[in-house]
């Protein structure tokens, strides 16, 4: 595919399929977000985290018993991002590119993802989201993204208009 194609087809989805999405396709996923480029070439800073499943279904639950409804969109996986980068505006910055790459990756697969930074305000918030996880204490939630089969009519080809000041 070509990089003009895939940015194209690049879109937040908020419907998903309720299926999990294979190993396979979620590695490759994990992979993209682990060549992102990041501040000072700090990659050892960071960690992945995959979730699905069991742990997937508490985790989303604890969630929606808080905010009262499903931050999920259906989805039956999301990647969460911690950091133990001392610097929060550059480990921020390093979400993004992170996050991003992962869901250009998913967007080659024909999957879905969202941009979910409210699911990890949510985890951080809960003492027990953060006990199911066993994240090391030393590493702060950064991000999360939602994943999965789109169940989207209407992602493609939006309108934009950006104005460029020379």
């Amino acid at each position: 595919m070509e990089f003009k194609d895939l940015y194209l087809k690049r879109r937040t989805c908020r419907s998903y399929k309720p299926i999990e999405v294979e190993e396979d396709k979620l590695t490759y996923i994990l992979d993209a977000g682990m060549h992102a480029p990041v501040s000072r070439g700090s990659y050892n800073d960071y960690l992945l985290y995959s979730l699905k499943g069991e742990k997937f279904e508490r985790i989303i639950s604890i969630i929606k018993n808080v905010r009262g409804m499903d931050v999920s969109y259906n989805s039956k996986n999301v990647i969460l991002l911690f950091s133990k980068n001392n610097s929060e505006v550059l480990a921020n910055q390093d979400a993004g590119s992170i996050i991003e790459n992962m869901c250009l990756a998913a967007s080659d697969l024909d999957l879905g993802s969202t941009f979910s930074y409210s699911v990890a305000r949510l985890i951080a918030a809960s003492k027990e989201c953060l006990e199911i996880l066993n994240v090391p204490t030393d590493y702060k939630i950064l991000s999360g993204m939602f994943v999965g089969y789109i169940d989207c009519p209407n992602m493609t080809n939006v309108d934009h208009v950006i104005k460029v000041i020379k």
